[in-house]
């Protein structure tokens, strides 16, 4: 994820890892089901993109795709995909 990350930051976007935000904070928190914090955390996160890439399916990822989805923004499954739509 940190690799297409860096990438999509070379081509001029501003790339975000929701899981990224997640973790740090999770560390710190006692909470007793880190996996729903993980995921309100990512989804918040997420909620505020313009579009989605999508590399693997997860459970995780469905969720995330699917609000984006929902927000009638894009989702991508590679960066030539969004490298291709730039340039329309």
């Amino acid at each position: 994820m940190n690799k297409a990350a860096a990438r999509l930051l070379e081509l001029g976007h501003v790339p975000i890892i929701g899981m990224n935000a997640a973790l740090p904070v999770l560390e710190h928190a006692n909470v007793s089901d880190k996996y729903k914090c993980t995921m309100e955390i990512s989804l918040a996160v997420i909620s505020a993109c313009d579009a989605l890439l999508l590399l693997a399916e997860s459970p995780g990822a469905n969720k995330e795709r699917d609000l984006i989805l929902a927000k009638d923004r894009p989702v991508f499954k590679s960066i030539d995909e969004i490298i291709a739509s730039s340039k329309k």
